[in-house]
C-alpha cells in the first residue's frame, strides 16, 4: 500500500487511496532517554510539562541532543512517523515543506530507511497544492 506522507508547521497528515487516514500536531513528550508520547497525547500534556516537550523537531530536524535530554529530534521525528505511517505502508510519498533544507531531507530518507520504509517520492507542498485546477487564474511559486 502506498501512503502519502504531508508535513507542515502544524500538522502531519497521511493519505491513502484519496482519503486521509491520520493527522496529528507534531508534538512529542519526553523525558531522559525515553519518548513518553507523539502527537495529539504529547500535545495534551506540553502545558503540564513544558520542559519535556517538544515541537520544533520537524523544523530543526538535526542529530543534535535535546535540551536535558541525550534524544535528539531525529529520534523524535522517528518515533512520530513509526507511530503515524501504517505498518503495511510497502511506500510513502513524502509531501515536504520548502523549508525543509538538504541536510534534514537527508537525515528524514535515513530515517525512514532505518524503518524500513521505502520512499517512493519527494514532492515540494508548494507543487502539491498546485494539484487542483485553478480556472482563471495565475498560479506563483
Amino acid at each position: 500500500m502506498r501512503v502519502v506522507v504531508q508535513i507542515h508547521d502544524v500538522e502531519l497528515i497521511v493519505r491513502s487511496g484519496g482519503q486521509q487516514v491520520a493527522a496529528e500536531p507534531g508534538y512529542a513528550r519526553y523525558q531522559g532517554r525515553q519518548i513518553i508520547a507523539v502527537g495529539g497525547d504529547a500535545f495534551k500534556d506540553a502545558r503540564r510539562h513544558p520542559r519535556q516537550s517538544c515541537n520544533d523537531y520537524w523544523y530543526r530536524l538535526s542529530t543534535e541532543p535535546l535540551p536535558n535530554s541525550a534524544l535528539t529530534r531525529a529520534d523524535l521525528v522517528s518515533a512520530q512517523l513509526d507511530a503515524l505511517v501504517p505498518k503495511n505502508a510497502t511506500e510513502v510519498v513524502l509531501v515536504v515543506p520548502g523549508y525543509l533544507e538538504s541536510g534534514a531531507l537527508s537525515l528524514l530518507l535515513g530515517i525512514l530507511k532505518a524503518n524500513n520504509v521505502v520512499v517512493a517520492g519527494i514532492v515540494d507542498a508548494a507543487v502539491a497544492a498546485t494539484k487542483d485546477r485553478y480556472e482563471d487564474q495565475t498560479l506563483l511559486h
